[in-house]
């Protein structure tokens, strides 16, 4: 604590430092969570497993307020998903740009990360801060396949998807 009262938690508190916070906390727990987002990272299941186990928190929050289950989704790593997913991981958990592990799944075409995601009830009518959803995102990135998926599992009407690509075509034609 400063001779002002001001201590190092509500500094990184107010500049939005999640790892410090949880590190000024109890640094043995953020020991074990930054391990688990870094096994996640190298899509090292067995890794992951071991750390929950050892009570890693699925849900702690990493670097632009990114979890493991955002960072699986990221890295297309479906079976990790699933894994944090079952372990209680927050599949709706939005990172510091309001995207979901189900948004960035599908703006990098990583459908089997979505389908489990989609499987295990993620929202996919949520969008992000700058406005978008899964579906413009896939479309966005041309992620064919993606689209695809969604369209033929209901999941987004032909109406919708030409919707997304006007849109897209219209905003990638302005940069």
């Amino acid at each position: 604590v400063s001779p002002e009262g001001v201590s190092a938690y509500s500094i990184a508190r107010d500049r939005n430092e999640y790892e410090l916070q949880q590190l000024l906390l109890d640094p043995e727990q953020t020991h074990l969570n930054h391990q688990l987002l870094e096994a996640t990272k190298l899509g090292d299941i067995e890794k992951v497993k071991l750390l929950v186990e050892k009570g890693a928190n699925v849900n702690s929050i990493y670097d632009q307020r990114e979890t493991a289950l955002f960072i699986a989704a990221d890295s297309g790593f479906d079976d990790i998903a699933a894994y944090l997913i079952q372990k209680g991981a927050d599949i709706d958990h939005r990172e510091s740009s309001g995207f979901t592990p189900a948004m960035i799944a599908s703006s990098d075409g990583h459908d089997k990360a979505l389908q489990v995601l989609i499987a295990n009830g993620a929202d996919l009518s949520i969008v992000s801060d700058d406005g978008y959803n899964v579906l413009q995102l896939a479309s966005y990135n041309n992620q064919f396949n993606t689209l695809k998926l969604l369209l033929e599992s209901g999941l987004a009407s032909e109406h919708e998807l030409m919707v997304a690509a006007r849109q897209s075509a219209v905003e990638q034609g302005n940069k």
